[in-house]
């Protein structure tokens, strides 16, 4: 059985509530090392974001050298690097976080930073600086017991190799290791995502079969994951079965609530792709209606 445990984006999205709840009760109680504990943990991606408040009030807080701080820093560049217009603030925070991991010898959390950097890098479409640091990351992976922050950096040298380089090879590597990864942890948000990524570079390089053989031993784990239905319901558009490729794409629709906005990948840019290939307008509909 695969479970999200602390990586469940729904729980993420009601937890975020509850904690930044007992941030405040914490500061308002001078316990300032529990509000703290909050704000520096490694939450989950969708976590983060939402105690962005709660994080930028802790920098107020922390003693501004320590490793606590560091941690804070982390979570602060994130969500900063994931708020239109504050790049260069989101990598101030970085450069901050970084010199106190390297002068405290912090070997996790200089290998945390440069992940969550290089996520930030990839949103903003800088694939070289993104491909520098998430390659960093990992050349630190050996001596950290934290498997996310590596995962993530995979993720982004996936992304990275293929969109900076065009490197297929490089790109399967690492589709690879996240794959091994999220089978190791039983881990059901990130495991998913690897069959996708290994599936998209069957696609894009036409080994279809390989591609639906993968795709089905995906499903069959998953059965009502909407990012590897709808990639199915593409992937039998690109080929012409139609009628295949409906089923998926109904089935694809049915489940998009149990979408899992983590990992940079959305059922909006496939159906947006199957719209352009079958002229349905109604996809298009669908996914400006939720951007409103």
């Amino acid at each position: 059985r695969h479970t999200r445990s602390d990586r469940d984006w729904s729980s993420d999205v009601c937890s975020s509530d509850l904690l930044s709840r007992a941030f405040d009760y914490y500061v308002e109680s001078e316990d300032v090392s529990r509000a703290i504990s909050i704000a520096q943990n490694s939450h989950s991606t969708v976590l983060i974001y939402g105690l962005r408040d709660v994080i930028a009030r802790a920098i107020q807080i922390v003693p501004p050298d320590s490793i606590q701080a560091g941690h804070i820093l982390a979570n602060h560049g994130y969500c900063l690097g994931m708020t239109f217009g504050s790049y260069d603030l989101a990598q101030g925070a970085f450069d901050r976080a970084l010199s106190i991991a390297r002068v405290s010898h912090d070997t996790a959390l200089e290998m945390r930073i440069l992940a969550n950097s290089a996520n930030i890098d990839g949103f903003h479409l800088l694939w070289q600086s993104c491909l520098a640091k998430s390659t960093a990351a990992l050349e630190l992976a050996p001596g950290v017991n934290d498997p996310y922050p590596k995962i993530r950096a995979e993720q982004q040298v996936y992304l990275a190799s293929l969109s900076a380089n065009g490197d297929l090879e490089t790109a399967r590597t690492h589709a690879g290791e996240i794959r091994s990864a999220g089978e190791k942890l039983r881990d059901a948000v990130w495991l998913p995502r690897a069959f996708y990524y290994d599936i998209y570079l069957f696609c894009i390089t036409g080994d279809w079969s390989s591609a639906r053989q993968i795709n089905d031993q995906g499903i069959a784990l998953f059965p009502t994951d909407p990012i590897l239905l709808g990639q199915r319901a593409l992937l039998e558009h690109q080929v012409g079965d139609v009628t295949l490729g409906e089923d998926y794409l109904r089935r694809c629709l049915n489940h998009r609530d149990a979408e899992t906005p983590t990992t940079g990948v959305s059922t909006s840019a496939i159906l947006a792709r199957i719209s352009w290939i079958t002229g349905k307008e109604a996809l298009f509909e669908i996914i400006q209606d939720e951007s409103f």
